[in-house]
């Protein structure tokens, strides 16, 4: 390929690139905005995952509903306790919150006790629903997903499957190629890219999008990130 095509594909992308912009400016008018409360329950179910229910109980934030307002909770942070949120706007910090949430839904809990290193038998499984117990903000596997997996420590009859108590594989694997979507306003765009870590849902990895720049992105499924503003 000679020179005069590179530069020729070079001109159109960054042709297709200003157009993106400026139909991500012209839909982000008409987006409603967003309140502390809404940002944190949004981003509680995305992290925990499946059908669940988010309830923010209590709430002390001088941060105002603001248009594409985001959530980001700190790390450590468990439902069912007071945990600390960073509330963003794009890339702006517009201050902090301190919530505390219940999550409710269906869940898969042991029906026996399981042994250190043992793998998890279909008949040790058993699905619940309700408020979970407190849980750090980590995707809850489906009963399907924990058939075969090895338990960490000792588990008791009852106990809710986590990550903390299995060894369950990343959903992102470090140089893997993901389906990046990337999110302003309503506008969306799809495009694949290569991640530079591996994570879970809900974590903040690098990933590097087909003759892009690196960017930070959301594991939101299995072999997905996204990027939102």
């Amino acid at each position: 390929m000679g020179m005069t095509d590179l530069y020729g594909r070079f001109i159109l992308s960054v042709a297709v690139a200003a157009m993106c912009v400026a139909a991500v400016r012209a839909a982000v008018a008409g987006v409603e905005d967003v309140t502390p409360r809404e940002a944190i329950e949004r981003v509680v179910a995305q992290r925990i995952g499946g059908d669940v229910s988010v309830d923010v109980t209590a709430l002390e934030t001088a941060v105002a509903a603001e248009r594409g307002l985001q959530a980001l909770p700190e790390p450590g942070g468990r439902a069912g306790a007071p945990m600390r949120f960073v509330m963003m706007a794009g890339r702006v910090r517009r201050g902090v919150a301190v919530a505390t949430v219940t999550v409710s839904g269906s869940y898969a809990r042991a029906s026996r006790a399981i042994a250190r290193n043992d793998a998890v038998a279909g008949d040790a499984i058993e699905m619940a629903h309700g408020e979970l117990p407190s849980i750090g903000l980590k995707r809850l596997p489906s009963a399907a997903e924990v058939v075969g997996l090895i338990a960490r420590r000792d588990i008791a009859a009852g106990e809710t499957f986590t990550h903390t108590v299995l060894r369950i594989p990343p959903m992102v694997r470090a140089g893997e190629a993901v389906a990046l979507t990337v999110i302003v306003g309503t506008v969306r765009v799809d495009a694949r890219a290569t991640a530079s870590a591996s994570g879970n849902q809900g974590d903040v990895i690098r990933v590097t999008p087909q003759g892009g720049r690196p960017l930070k992105a959301r594991i939101t499924g299995r072999g997905r990130v996204e990027v939102s503003q």
